[in-house]
């Protein structure tokens, strides 16, 4: 069972939470006709509006996770719920953004961020005028013609969060966006995540192997045990917002709140690595 995050205030009770996993354990076949479980009956709720990061040793099942909240995967036992639907196809609320971007590279900056409203049929000037203006709004208006491979990995990030904006999704699933940048890049691509958030209070699912990152963007941080994976613990962030995530790292409350959430994390990292050593 997850552990109640402290001094989160309780959603209205007619207010469904934005993503419900009930009991969800999820195991599939290895090649060798073994069973591995990933998860075993996690309980977890993540109410609409809120940024909720999940941390975890490497391996333990934060991106199946995601997955299964993304409707891309189905769990054998336990129920994903939607703002109180059962789950049963990919997730029309939600808009994934993926470690690597998934940007198509015949597509300029302009055509890739007009994909999402293609798709749904919006008619092609009013997407091109709507995506012109997250350009503008992501820092890029100046790079619509320009192709993927033309870009920094920084930018590469702004079309993509571009891209998953544009659709007005309620929900934003994001499994390491920024692992693979610089941290100067990565600082501002962070502040600018914030910035967007503060604007729209989407409803966030981050995934992070960085606890400095969780702790500075989330609301919540929820550590996830080693394989198969359960809710270790699940902390409160009440640090003050709007926040610099450069600065918000000099705070004493950062400090003590790095300190608590470590000390479940760090088990569990000491945990996986033990176990690879004996394996």
């Amino acid at each position: 069972m997850a552990v109640p995050a402290e001094n989160t205030p309780a959603a209205p009770a007619s207010a469904p939470p934005a993503i419900a996993f009930e009991g969800v354990t999820i195991r599939f076949a290895t090649p060798s006709g073994e069973i591995h479980t990933v998860m075993s009956e996690v309980d977890l709720a993540v109410e609409e509006g809120t940024f909720v990061a999940l941390v975890g040793p490497s391996g333990c099942g934060k991106s199946t996770l995601l997955n299964a909240a993304a409707g891309l995967l189905f769990p054998p036992a336990g129920t994903v719920r939607v703002f109180g639907e059962t789950l049963t196809g990919i997730n029309p609320h939600a808009a994934y953004l993926f470690q690597q971007d998934a940007l198509l590279p015949w597509r300029t900056v302009l055509d890739n961020v007009c994909l999402g409203l293609t798709f749904r049929k919006v008619p092609k000037a009013r997407a091109a005028a709507e995506a012109r203006r997250w350009l503008k709004r992501v820092g890029l208006a100046a790079f619509e013609d320009r192709f993927p491979h033309q870009l920094s990995g920084g930018m590469r990030k702004r079309v993509a969060i571009a891209q998953a904006w544009i659709v007005n999704p309620r929900l934003l699933l994001m499994d390491e966006p920024f692992g693979a940048l610089d941290v100067q890049t990565r600082q501002i691509m962070e502040n600018e995540l914030l910035e967007l958030w503060q604007e729209t209070r989407k409803t966030v699912l981050f995934i992070t192997h960085d606890l400095e990152e969780a702790i500075a963007l989330a609301d919540r941080v929820v550590v996830l045990s080693t394989g198969p994976a359960r809710i270790k613990g699940d902390y409160a962030i009440d640090l003050k917002r709007p926040r610099d995530v450069a600065e918000i790292r000099l705070d004493p409350a950062f400090n003590a709140l790095y300190k608590r959430i470590w000390a479940d994390l760090r088990d569990e990292v000491l945990k996986q690595e033990e176990g690879a050593h004996g394996a």
